[in-house]
């Protein structure tokens, strides 16, 4: 049991490297929030906000 756990950091390690693949695209997302705060005045707003995320891989 003690050499499980030993080896397990490395298992773990080994699994995870070679799962990782090489991927190239965009990937986009569409952001909804309910609160914001203006840095001016200090005040937080309830109404809802939308933002966009653009990524490339």
């Amino acid at each position: 049991m003690k050499t499980f756990i030993n080896l397990y950091p490395a298992i773990l390690f080994v699994f995870f490297s070679l799962n990782l693949s090489g991927q190239i695209g965009v990937r986009a997302g569409i952001n909804l929030s309910n609160l914001s705060r203006d840095p001016v005045d200090d005040d937080f707003n309830l109404g809802t906000k939308l933002g966009f995320e653009l990524a490339f891989l």
